[in-house]
């Protein structure tokens, strides 16, 4: 069993590998895999049956979302690989958000949001593909969803404000 200092040590933000210096194109956007397969080189946790490892865990999954937040790769079997945990603890780990995915899309569209104020001249297509959304429809169904309106609304909003 790893303490939690070695757990730290061997998946901390400062250990993720970094994105290769060349990718191949897609279209318009850059095709990146994550970095999963230097993360299954490391050792993984045997004991997250407490309550501190499983806290502890659930933090370091969430800061690696937030690193990885644009990948189109992020999903929950990708979180999986890389933290070499099982499909059930890691919904169990996000069940109080309502699962990993709706936790993953929350992030995005807190970012689009984030950005759209900072920004309503962005281009809302170029936005949904830089925060790793791959539907046009997708990103506008759950920005109205979560906000009450469209990215666009939002944007002619902050437009008359300006």
């Amino acid at each position: 069993m790893q303490s939690k200092s070695a757990l730290a040590r061997t998946s901390s933000p400062e250990t993720w590998p970094s994105w290769p210096a060349s990718t191949p194109q897609v279209g318009a956007r850059t095709r990146v895999d994550l970095p999963h397969r230097a993360w299954l080189a490391s050792p993984a946790p045997q004991d997250v049956a407490t309550p501190g490892a499983e806290a502890e865990l659930q933090g370091q999954i969430r800061a690696y979302i937030r690193a990885y937040l644009t990948s189109t790769c992020l999903d929950s079997s990708t979180l999986q690989r890389t933290f070499r945990i099982s499909r059930r603890l890691l919904y169990r780990l996000f069940d109080d958000v309502g699962g990993v995915a709706r936790y993953i899309r929350e992030q995005r569209l807190d970012a689009a949001y984030a950005r759209l104020i900072a920004n309503p001249d962005c281009s809302i297509t170029r936005l949904l593909y830089d925060l790793g959304f791959t539907s046009d429809r997708q990103f506008q169904r759950s920005f109205r969803a979560r906000y009450g309106m469209s990215p666009l609304e939002l944007k002619q909003r902050q437009g008359e404000r300006s």
